[in-house]
This record gives C-alpha cells, structure tokens and sequence, in this order.
C-alpha cells in the first residue's frame, strides 16, 4: 500500500467515522442535556407526599377490610358441623324426586 492509499483510507475513515462524532458531542455541548428537571419547589412536594400518604392510607383500610372478610369466611368454614356433609343420592330416592318445572 503506497501513500497515497493510506491517506485516502484515513479520510475516509476520519470523515465517515470520527466526524458525526464529534458532531455529536459538539451539539450536545451548545444544547446542554436533555433531561433537565426544573427545580420543584418544597411546597408542590409537600403536597404530593401528603397525598401519596393518604392514598397508602386508603389502601391499608381496604386490605383490613378484605383480610376481615377472609377470616370472617375462615371462621364460618371451619364452624360448620360435619354430620351435613352432602351424601350421593341413591338411585331408589332419585325415581321418587318429581321434576320441578322453573319459570325460566
């Protein structure tokens, strides 16, 4: 490879390649980052932890509601007698069942 050659292939890699990057990292620097918050101010944060507070709140309320409601059902199954326990009905008692004829 004579000289020539070797210093087209260094503009062109120099162009393609090395150029929109630093391009790139020109822009960024003029434009500043993207991502800038503005400043909140304690007073708009104040008041979005106050209401986050009395959402978690209401969330805790309604998972007593629902564990009560479980133990409630809890209680209630495990109270029931066991003597009625659903037997099979035997084939002599099914010919004495009457069909029953439903409004529907």
């Amino acid at each position: 490879m004579n000289g020539k050659e070797l210093t087209a292939i260094t503009c062109v890699f120099m162009l393609t390649v090395l150029m929109p990057i630093a391009v790139g990292i020109v822009l960024r620097l003029v434009r500043g980052p993207r991502n800038a918050q503005p400043a909140n101010d304690p007073a708009a944060q104040n008041a979005r932890l106050d209401r986050l507070e009395q959402s978690m709140d209401a969330i805790a309320i309604e998972i007593e509601r629902i564990s009560e409601g479980q133990r409630f059902v809890t209680k209630i199954l495990t109270e029931r007698p066991a003597s009625s326990s659903v037997e099979p009905i035997r084939a002599s008692e099914r010919q004495s069942l009457r069909p029953s004829i439903t409004p529907h």
